[in-house]
C-alpha cells in the first residue's frame, strides 16, 4: 500500500471534519438555520410586496432588507455557534482523551487552532446559505459593494470572536453542558450587548460601511476590537487548556444545595435553636422502590430540598411583588412588574423541569445502572412512571410561584368577575397545568432517544427554545391578518397576550389552543409509555436488556471438554 501523494498537514482538523460529516445533527442544524433564515426573508418580502404591490416602487428598498438579514445572521451566530463549539475541548475531557491528545506531537497551540478551525468551517458553510438572500437584496438596489463586503467581513470576524470565546469556556469547564451554559450566560451579559452597542454607535452595518467611497472608521474600529478580543479569548483558552486539562467535573447543583443547607442550618440555629420540622427518614420502601429512590435520595425529589428551592424562589418573588404594590406606582407598572417576574419564573421552571426530565434515563445509562433496573420484574411502563415521581414533585413545587403571581394579578384587578378576569384566570392555570407536563414529557422522550446525557440536555433545550421562540418573529406581522392566530403555536404568545391584554384573543381560541396542546401532551406521554420496554432497550416482557443476555449466557454456560 502506497501513501497518498497529497496529505493534509492538519490531522486533528481533518479528523474533526470527518466526524462532523458523519453526524446527523450537523445537517439538522444547517437545515434548521437555512429554514429559519429563508422563512424570515419570505415574511419580510411578503410585507414589502403587500405594501408596494408589483410596481417599481420596491426598487431601492433592498437596503432595509439587507440590514435585517445581516442582523439575523449576527443573531444566528450568537445562537448556533456556542452549541457547535462548546464540546470542542470539554468533550475531550468527558471522554478522557484530552490527556492522550496532549502527549502527541501536537502542541497545545496546534490543538486549539485545529479545533477552532474545524468549528469555523461548518459555520461558514452555514453562512454561505444566505448568499442568495444577500444577492437578492443587492439586486433590489440601495446596497453598495462596500456595504456588502463590510457585512461579510464583520460576520467573519464575529464568527471568530464567538468561536474563540466558546473555546475558552470549553477549555475552562469540565463538561459540555457547563461550557454551553457558561458561554450563553457570560455572553448574554458581556459579548452580545457589547457588540450591539458598537454596532448601534456607528449606525449599523449598512450605514457604517460607506464613507466617500471607502470604509468608514466605525468598521475599522469594530474590526480591531473584534480581532483583539478574539486573540485575548484564544490566549486564555491556551492557558486554561494546560492548567485545567485534568480538572474533575463538579456537580454545581449539588454544590448549590449544600450552600443552601449551610445557610438554612445556620439560620435555623440562630432563630429557633435548631428545631427541625421535616426530618429525613431512613426507612426502606415496601414497594415501588424506584419511586422511593427518586423522592427520597435525589436532590430535586426530597421534600427538604424542594422546600428550600421553593423558599429561594418564593421569598424574593414576594418581596418584589410587595415593592410593586407601592401606592405611588400606576396600576400598569405594577402589572408589568408582575409580568416580568412571571417570565423569569417560567424560564427557571422550564430549565429545571427540562434538565430533570432529560436526565432521568440518561443518568442511569451514564452510571451503568439501567441494566440493573431492567433485570427487575417491573415493566418498562412502571419503571418510567416511578422515575417520573420526582419530576411530579418538582412541578408541584414550581407551580406555587405561578399561583402567587396569578393571585396577585387578580387581587390587583379587584377580583372583579367579568370576561377579562375569567379568561385570565382560566388561561393562567391551564398554562401551568399543560405547559409544564408537556415540557417534562418532551424532555423525557428526548432523554430516552439520546443516550448521551450532555447531548440530551442540549437537544431538549434547543428544541424547546425553537418551539417557544420561532413563532415570535412571525407573530407581529400576522396579528392584523386573517392568519393572525398562527401566533398561538408558541406558548410565549399566549402567556404574553394573557398578561398584557393588548391584543387579546377570543376565549374560544385560547380554549382551542389548550385543547390542542393537551392532546399533544397526551400523545407524547402515550408514545413514551406504550413502547417503554423497547425505548429502554429491553428485548421483551421480562427479558434481559439487549447486550446483557449474551454476557449472562456466556458466564452460566457449562464448559465442555
Amino acid at each position: 500500500m502506497t501513501a497518498s501523494r497529497w496529505q493534509i498537514g492538519l490531522p486533528l482538523f481533518g479528523k474533526e471534519l470527518i466526524e462532523q460529516s458523519a453526524r446527523r445533527r450537523t445537517y439538522v442544524i444547517r437545515i434548521v438555520y437555512a429554514g429559519i433564515l429563508f422563512f424570515y426573508a419570505f415574511i419580510e418580502l411578503d410585507s414589502y410586496l403587500a405594501r408596494y404591490g408589483q410596481s417599481f416602487q420596491i426598487l431601492g428598498t433592498g437596503k432595509t432588507i439587507f440590514e435585517k438579514l445581516v442582523w439575523a445572521q449576527f443573531i444566528g451566530i450568537y445562537v448556533f455557534m456556542p452549541a457547535m463549539v462548546s464540546g470542542a475541548i470539554a468533550g475531550e475531557k468527558e471522554s478522557n482523551t484530552l490527556v492522550t491528545l496532549m502527549i502527541t506531537r501536537l502542541g497545545p497551540l496546534t490543538i486549539l487552532f485545529e479545533k477552532l478551525l474545524s468549528r469555523l468551517i461548518p459555520m461558514l458553510t452555514i453562512l454561505l446559505v444566505s448568499t442568495p438572500l444577500l444577492a437578492f437584496s443587492y439586486s433590489l438596489g440601495g446596497v453598495t459593494q462596500v456595504e456588502l463586503w463590510s457585512a461579510i467581513w464583520l460576520l467573519l470576524l464575529t464568527c471568530i470572536q464567538v468561536a474563540s470565546f466558546t473555546l475558552m469556556c470549553s477549555a475552562f469547564c469540565s463538561t459540555t453542558v457547563s461550557a454551553f451554559f457558561a458561554t450563553y450566560l457570560i455572553g448574554l451579559f458581556f459579548m452580545f450587548p457589547f457588540t450591539a452597542c458598537i454596532m448601534s454607535s456607528y449606525g449599523g452595518v449598512g450605514r457604517a460601511g460607506l464613507g466617500s467611497g471607502g470604509l468608514d472608521s466605525g468598521i475599522i474600529v469594530h474590526s480591531i476590537i473584534l480581532m483583539f478580543t478574539s486573540g485575548v479569548f484564544f490566549m486564555l483558552a491556551l492557558a486554561f487548556l494546560v492548567e485545567r486539562a485534568m480538572v474533575q467535573p463538579r456537580n454545581f447543583l449539588l454544590d448549590f444545595f449544600k450552600g443552601l443547607d449551610r445557610f438554612f442550618i445556620n439560620l435555623n440555629d440562630a432563630t429557633t435553636g435548631g428545631v427541625i420540622l421535616i426530618k429525613d427518614t431512613s426507612s426502606l420502601p415496601k414497594d415501588e422502590a424506584i419511586g422511593w429512590l427518586e423522592t427520597s435520595k435525589k436532590s430535586l425529589g426530597t421534600v427538604r430540598y424542594l422546600v428550600r428551592v421553593l423558599v429561594t424562589i418564593e421569598m424574593p418573588l414576594l418581596l418584589f411583588l410587595a415593592i410593586s404594590t407601592d401606592s405611588m406606582r400606576p396600576a400598569r407598572s405594577n402589572s408589568e412588574a408582575a409580568t416580568v417576574l412571571l417570565c423569569i419564573v417560567w424560564v427557571i421552571a422550564v430549565l429545571m423541569v427540562s434538565v430533570k426530565s432529560t436526565t432521568l434515563i440518561a443518568s442511569e445509562r451514564a452510571h451503568q445502572t439501567l441494566d440493573v433496573l431492567l433485570t427487575t420484574p417491573l415493566s418498562g411502563r412502571e419503571i418510567m412512571l416511578q422515575k417520573f415521581r420526582g419530576v411530579q414533585r418538582l412541578m408541584a413545587v414550581m407551580a406555587v410561584p405561578f399561583v402567587t403571581i396569578f393571585f396577585f394579578q387578580l387581587w390587583w384587578s379587584g377580583f372583579w368577575v367579568n370576561a377579562t378576569t375569567f379568561n385570565y384566570a382560566v388561561c393562567s392555570f391551564l398554562s401551568v397545568l399543560i405547559y409544564l407536563p408537556l415540557v417534562a414529557w418532551l424532555s423525557f422522550w428526548i432523554g430516552i432517544k439520546i443516550k448521551s446525557q450532555t447531548r440530551g440536555i442540549l437537544t431538549a433545550l434547543i428544541l424547546l427554545s425553537a418551539w417557544i421562540l420561532l413563532p415570535l418573529p412571525v407573530a407581529p406581522s400576522l396579528w392584523f391578518d386573517a392568519s393572525g392566530y398562527f401566533s398561538v403555536l408558541s406558548p410565549a404568545t399566549i402567556i404574553m397576550f394573557n398578561e398584557t391584554s393588548d391584543l387579546p384573543l377570543p376565549f374560544i381560541w385560547n380554549f382551542f389552543h389548550f385543547v390542542c396542546f393537551g392532546g399533544i401532551l397526551f400523545f407524547v406521554r402515550q408514545v413514551c409509555l406504550m413502547n417503554a420496554d423497547e425505548h429502554l432497550g429491553r428485548c421483551g416482557d421480562g427479558a434481559l436488556p439487549v447486550g446483557l443476555h449474551d454476557s449472562v449466557v456466556s458466564k452460566t454456560a457449562p464448559v465442555r471438554a
